[in-house]
């Protein structure tokens, strides 16, 4: 039998390119290839070392997602093999307009009717703390490892509202969250995106985009692979290395890396040269400060239908 072939090498296009510096977000379907993606899920359902690092990220009405987070690619993973693919790569920098390092590569696991919300907050909420002073440089990628929707807690975001600015964050739980009284603001004049991901979509982030994801509450996993990039002449405080790390090289690798490597983890690779955050750390670093959380929990109440991102990039353009 064949092997399975990888995703088509691509860039991407100029209207991609406007539509997330217009809205502060772009959906690119298919970028990871069913076999791709398939072999990042199995690496996670297997690897052991995501679930002894892994974070309760606990919201504001006391449910948790875990979380796990590295800073530094490990190439032999397939996660670094992702995070480090040209496709990726070229792609960051086509956003940021800059040459860019990895920061961090994470994966959320939101169990099926356990998982928690993520509250409303902006990353750059985090990162500013720790001195990085330029947010358009800054952005996230989430690759959806499995089928996201509203029923299993998908990412909602206000589209436009990376143009508000950092929004003052106080602390959510163990999460960073946003001032509820400026994101009631911004909700009434900016639309919601439900963001509805197939496995191996991808949603590129600016970091001060406002988002959000509900409690997962079907029975199905929602789990995602997410990549941060920054630019190299936005460094952090060097006193916050250990949160967001200090510009280093970022060794680009062909796209058929990743099913070269094949799901390989960390329970077969490097974990302690990854450098993984701890719980206490996180909290330490972000997760002080107001508590915002009977605002910020508004993520999980009942809300209007959300519009799709096609409606929205329609009203941008119209």
């Amino acid at each position: 039998m064949a092997s399975p072939r990888p995703a088509a090498r691509r860039e991407l296009s100029a209207a991609e390119v406007a539509s997330f510096h217009a809205d502060g977000f772009v959906t690119v379907r298919g970028l990871f290839s069913p076999a791709e993606i398939a072999s990042v899920r199995q690496a996670v359902e297997g690897d052991a070392t995501l679930g002894a690092r892994a974070m309760a990220m606990r919201d504001g009405a006391g449910k948790f997602a875990r979380l796990s987070l590295w800073h530094f690619v490990q190439p032999k993973t397939v996660y670094g093999a992702l995070a480090a693919s040209r496709r990726m790569v070229h792609a960051a920098r086509a956003l940021a307009g800059a040459d860019v390092y990895h920061i961090h590569t994470k994966v959320i696991m939101k169990e099926p009717r356990t998982g928690g919300a993520f509250d409303v907050h902006q990353d750059f909420g985090y990162w500013h703390v720790a001195g990085c002073l330029d947010p358009n440089v800054m952005l996230s990628v989430i690759v959806a490892v499995d089928d996201a929707d509203v029923a299993n807690g998908c990412l909602h975001v206000l589209a436009r509202s990376h143009r508000l600015g950092r929004l003052d964050h106080g602390s959510s739980g163990t999460q960073a969250g946003a001032d509820p009284a400026m994101v009631a603001a911004a909700r009434e004049r900016l639309p919601t995106v439900a963001c509805e991901l197939a496995a191996g979509d991808a949603l590129f982030t600016h970091s001060n985009l406002v988002h959000w994801s509900r409690a997962n509450e079907s029975d199905r996993w929602r789990r995602a692979l997410i990549v941060a990039y920054n630019g190299v002449d936005n460094p952090p405080f060097p006193r916050c290395a250990d949160v967001i790390p200090l510009p280093h090289a970022l060794d680009e690798v062909d796209d058929d890396e990743l099913l070269a490597v094949g799901p390989v983890g960390f329970a077969e690779g490097a974990a302690e040269a990854a450098g993984f955050l701890s719980e206490a750390k996180n909290v330490e670093t972000f997760g002080r400060g107001v508590d915002v959380s009977a605002g910020a929990a508004a993520a999980n109440q009942p809300q209007p239908a959300a519009a799709t991102a096609a409606a929205v990039a329609g009203a941008a353009s119209s």
